[in-house]
């Protein structure tokens, strides 16, 4: 018995129980005896399919061009992605039908053809002329199939050249006009060489190339495509799906000129956006490379983003992204063996900005800042984090802005540069105030103001050792110095654009109300605007920045002034309280443990009012030093155990935190 008395002989013995297997598998309607057409490319929905011995017979498909049956072979073949004799074996094996024959090539569904134009014709036979050794060469050395190349890509050769043909319009009788083509110059293209480097492209810059592959030798419409950044890349993809005995379902294109041409393409082939109108499915396959991603995101800007998807090679393969001359699919299927279904099976959604799906997405481990100084506002929130906007608030006057200048202090101390704009202060008296940071108790002066008032002031010693090994570090802006007063901010941003050009991290800007447009009709529409474009700012440069802000009148710690965008915005809020000379500090020492000596020492608090990436809140209890015009954290017993490797390098590097006299035990509590 040969392959098709076997093939007919399983037809007969499952017999119409096939048709019922059929219609159950594929949920076909069924309406007045006949069924929805089972071929997945016809996409008609009325039923025009009927049953006739032991196959689908539709309709529709019957206009003297294709007429095709649809049997219990055709099934197992089409729906469960089997060969022939993979089908036969499987149906032979399920309904224990003996299966004791070989040849089963032989076996081909039933075709009724339709006489081709032979207008068309004629053409196809001008470009199917025999290939020249060199052509040859070229092809092998490519490892593309010459049939696919010369009958589908209509790739003329000459003694010296290729000729790849594009089509911008195939008209009804299915005769391709020809209207631009590429060359590729085989001059230096050595026989038994391959340099693909020395094959020049001219040519052809507006449309598609390969649509006759969009039609299949019935000349039915395919509903897939995929499409290449360059020409050899597509008949690569075609050879590898020839193969499998994929490429009569799917159609394989190429851009005219490189990854950057895709709209060029879209708009001047009005032929394939007909097309793509109809299809089910589009793969772009980009390089991996700048280029590649330009591809892309054109694609994005073009194609229907719910019917196209996108290769990644970097992903499948392990391939790393490049700038320039990044690795293509020719490159995956020669270097790591991928099969041509992978296209199918791995391709994804065209990426959509702001969508991204979980197993696009590494997990992030909560990154570590540089140090503030104040060791327990560094466990909170594991110091300040670049890419963040932290905002500190208080009452005017409480020490908000000395704070934070002690936070770019330290940062200079770990050789950080930073910017800061104060609105309030002169030049030379930020200058003094950091001096005095750097002083020790011994270079400081001290003298009676006019009213008694005792001020203190740095020596040339501390203010000369402050500008030289710092001075470079720090740079500020005053508001003094703008002369537009109505344009504060945007020319504030200028230059913490230049200070990001030159390498400072960590931006101080005191303070909001001194930022904002003085004559602004919605101030608090004006603060939004601003926390907005500094969250932005930070995220782009990686940078992080503090933001000093009032407190809203009435509200007491609760909220910032200005709009509540502001504290959604912000990645951290610090809110400074100073405490009354007559606090009651027992409390203090009954929560935290700081003995009473040093609990009465404690002027204010930094609260933490706000942190993410879980965080925690322990609030910072400072105390006030007259002379150097700075606040050192007094670290409470209770804070959580730290190692005293870390603990030790705040206490005892000239930073801003001291532990607790009380803390007898050193080792046991950190």
């Amino acid at each position: 018995m040969n392959a098709n008395e076997k093939c007919q002989h399983i037809k007969e013995f499952i017999g119409d129980r096939a048709k019922d297997i059929i219609i159950a598998d594929l949920n076909l309607k069924e309406q007045g005896g006949n069924v929805t057409c089972p071929y997945p490319e016809h996409e008609d929905k009325t039923a025009s399919a009927s049953w006739k011995p032991h196959a689908f017979h539709c309709h529709a498909c019957t206009d003297g061009i294709n007429r095709r049956q649809y049997d219990i072979i055709s099934h197992y073949e089409i729906h469960h992605g089997l060969s022939i004799g993979e089908a036969i074996n499987k149906l032979c094996e399920e309904w224990n039908i003996s299966n004791d024959f070989e040849d089963r090539s032989n076996y081909k569904p039933k075709v009724i053809r339709a006489k081709v134009n032979d207008d068309y014709q004629e053409k196809r036979n001008k470009f199917n002329n025999v290939q020249t050794d060199l052509a040859q060469s070229f092809f092998k050395s490519k490892k593309i199939n010459e049939d696919i190349a010369r009958n589908i890509y209509r790739c003329q050769t000459t003694d010296s050249e290729i000729l790849i043909h594009g089509h911008e319009a195939i008209n009804r009788n299915w005769t391709p006009v020809y209207t631009k083509r590429r060359k590729l110059d085989l001059s230096n293209y050595e026989m038994n060489g391959n340099n693909p480097k020395e094959i020049q492209i001219a040519g052809g810059l507006n449309t598609f190339y390969g649509l006759p592959s969009l039609y299949t030798q019935e000349r039915q419409e395919k509903r897939v495509a995929l499409i290449c950044e360059g020409q050899m890349d597509a008949l690569r993809v075609a050879t590898e799906l020839e193969k499998f005995n994929m490429f009569k379902d799917v159609a394989v294109l190429s851009v005219p000129s490189g990854g950057t041409s895709l709209t060029t393409a879209w708009n001047n082939t009005p032929f394939f956006r007909k097309w793509f109108s109809r299809c089910q499915k589009v793969i772009i396959i980009p390089d991996a490379d700048s280029t590649g991603k330009k591809m892309l995101e054109q694609a994005k800007e073009c194609l229907c983003a719910d019917k196209t998807y996108w290769l990644d090679l970097t992903k499948i393969t392990g391939i790393r992204f490049t700038e320039k001359h990044g690795a293509d699919i020719s490159d995956a299927f020669d270097k790591f063996n991928i099969n041509p279904q992978s296209i199918f099976s791995l391709s994804e959604h065209l990426p959509i900005d702001g969508m991204v799906t979980a197993d696009n997405v590494d997990i992030k481990l909560s990154e570590e800042g540089i140090r503030s100084g104040f060791i327990t506002h560094d466990y909170n929130d594991s110091g300040l984090k670049f890419g963040r906007l932290t905002i500190v608030s208080g009452v005017r006057g409480h020490g908000k802005t000395t704070t934070a200048m002690q936070m770019v202090f330290c940062s200079a101390m770990q050789k950080i540069k930073s910017f800061c704009f104060f609105g309030e202060t002169s030049e030379g008296s930020v200058v003094a105030r950091f001096a005095r940071m750097c002083a020790t108790e011994k270079e400081i002066d001290s003298r009676v103001t006019l009213a008694g008032r005792i001020d203190y002031v740095v020596n040339p010693i501390a203010e000369d050792r402050f500008k030289k090994k710092y001075g470079k570090l720090i740079t500020f802006y005053c508001k003094d110095q703008i002369k537009d007063k109505n344009n504060v901010f945007d020319v504030m941003m200028e230059r913490m654009l230049i200070a990001v050009k030159r390498g400072s991290k960590l931006f101080l800007l005191d303070n909001m109300m001194m930022i904002c447009q003085p004559k602004a009709d919605n101030v608090f529409q004006e603060q939004k605007r601003i926390t907005e474009e500094l969250k932005e700012f930070a995220l782009r440069h990686d940078v992080h920045i503090i933001l000093i802000a009032h407190p809203r009148a009435g509200d007491g710690i609760q909220k910032i002034s200005g709009a509540q965008e502001q504290e959604n915005l912000a990645d951290t809020i610090l809110y400074y309280v100073r405490l009354p000379h007559d606090a009651d500090k027992s409390k203090i020492t009954n929560e935290t443990q700081i003995n009473s000596d040093d609990a009465s020492k404690i002027s204010a608090v930094l609260i933490n009012k706000k942190v993410r990436d879980e965080g925690a809140t322990f609030p910072v209890y400072l105390e006030w030093n007259s002379s150097t015009g700075t606040v050192s954290e007094i670290t409470s017993p209770k804070m959580p155990k730290l190692t005293q490797e870390k603990s030790q390098e705040y206490f005892e590097n000239g930073w801003f935190s001291r532990p607790s006299h009380r803390m007898s035990e050193f080792d046991s509590n950190f």
